[in-house]
């Protein structure tokens, strides 16, 4: 499990609050915590990079402290670094069209720049991560590309371009050719719009075979992965877990489902193995939270913040 304060949200299950931003956040930060063959290939594919499966992985801080003294986190900042190259990235989810996110992204850009500032005499470089916006769904409007122009005045303007994934363009099979394998739960939204407007006619019993459909793919692709060697058993249990858990946010209330299609994922969690992996799994997150709990503490941050950020309660933060 990545140092990373921010994956500790990944862990959790859904809470009641979430918003539906809030899920596709966790559920990212979840699906980069996976093991660091799958996560490179994830970056090779969105990025067309070619790292080579033994580069080092490493999680950035993305906790900063804006204008208004308000915590901002940008969700992935990723450095892969191999004997050849070593590069950053940058990841953002976005589930609906949304330009402005533009700024924020150039925000936490500059600010994982600033960390790794470059002095070369009198000049101050600043290396910005590579991005990208990933459109969890989008519309004809989506672009592909979000630019922001910084006006200098008298020395002139410059674009700073943000390129866009479109989710929902790919296909699974074409996820899976680019090898990005662990997005596959997230891929439950290809019939969200569908179902919500059926459910307004009254005629969502026409989508069960649809979402059976959907879910026989994405449940096939996973284990189809596992068996060639691109993602691990333990990658393969998450994966499961997370479509099971996105499939109940999503359509977990419509009983029209109830049946034909809550049985398939109750039989696809039927996995071997589950109890020494879930053993494994929360034995690394609270050792996980303690490292942080610890960091915080030495930043004198109180108890009740520890708390909010790490799940831990107060007599387990005094002991970590």
């Amino acid at each position: 499990m990545p140092d990373n304060a921010n994956n500790t949200e990944a862990t959790r299950p859904f809470e009641a609050s979430d918003t539906i931003s809030q899920i596709f956040d966790k559920l990212l930060k979840r699906i980069l915590s996976l093991s660091k063959g799958a996560v490179i290939d994830l970056v090779n594919g969105m990025f067309d990079e070619d790292f080579p499966p033994d580069s080092e992985v490493t999680f950035n801080s993305t906790e900063n402290v804006n204008s208004r003294l308000r915590r901002t986190v940008a969700d992935i900042i990723i450095t892969l670094r191999s004997k050849d190259k070593c590069r950053r990235f940058h990841m953002e989810a976005q589930i609906s069209n949304d330009n402005t996110i533009v700024l924020r992204v150039f925000e936490y850009g500059f600010h994982d720049a600033l960390r790794h500032q470059e002095v070369d005499g009198n000049k101050i470089i600043l290396p910005f991560p590579e991005p990208m916006i990933i459109f969890l769904e989008h519309t004809r409007n989506t672009p592909d590309e979000v630019i922001l122009e910084l006006d200098f005045g008298k020395h002139g303007k410059f674009e700073y371009p943000v390129a866009t994934m479109k989710f929902l363009d790919y296909s699974v099979a074409e996820l899976c050719n680019r090898r990005m394998v662990i997005l596959l739960p997230l891929y439950l939204l290809r019939l969200r719009r569908e179902i919500e407007s059926a459910k307004a006619k009254k005629s969502v019993r026409e989508k069960v075979k649809d979402l059976q459909s959907l879910i026989s793919d994405i449940l096939k692709a996973i284990a189809d992965n596992e068996k060639i060697g691109n993602i691990t058993n333990k990658d393969t249990l998450e994966l499961v877990h997370m479509t099971s858990h996105l499939y109940k946010y999503l359509y977990g209330n419509i009983k029209e489902f109830d049946k034909e299609v809550s049985t398939m994922l109750i039989g696809a969690l039927e996995l071997p193995c589950d109890a020494a992996f879930e053993a494994e799994r929360n034995a690394a997150v609270e050792e996980h939270n303690r490292k942080i709990a610890r960091k915080m503490k030495k930043l004198g941050k109180s108890i009740n913040e520890i708390m909010e950020v790490t799940d831990l309660t107060a007599d387990e933060i005094e002991k970590a």
